[in-house]
């Protein structure tokens, strides 16, 4: 929401072309994962990781473009650069929030049946 707040559409560009390969890395990652045992998944049920693991065909090319017409209207290098880190300081403390949660949690400890 600070990105679109108080920072240009390049800025917002920049920092979704930085952020998606990595994004679509973890996706591809954990569905991976899910789709092994003890999970078993179906790839149904992973679609949604699945989908952003495969790379945004053509971002890259209207992502810099976007860039380029925010530049011209007055963005500057620096609060680009502000922008992508803020986006990837808030991507970290995402992934660190899921790592805190399911390391104190594995799986099948504290799941087990009473049956």
């Amino acid at each position: 929401a600070q990105l679109s707040n108080y920072e240009g559409a390049g800025a917002i560009a920049a920092g979704f072309a930085v952020d998606f390969p990595t994004w679509g890395r973890m996706c591809g990652r954990i569905r991976d994962a899910l789709l092994k045992p003890p999970y078993s998944l179906s790839h149904d049920q992973v679609a949604f990781l699945s989908y952003f693991a495969e790379p945004l065909p053509g971002y890259d090319e209207a992502a810099t473009a976007v860039i380029k017409e925010g530049m011209a209207n007055g963005e500057t290098a620096d609060s680009i650069r502000r922008s992508v880190l803020l986006l990837q300081g808030y991507e970290r403390m995402f992934w660190d929030t899921i790592w805190t949660a399911t390391a104190s949690n594995p799986v099948g400890r504290g799941h087990e049946s009473n049956a």
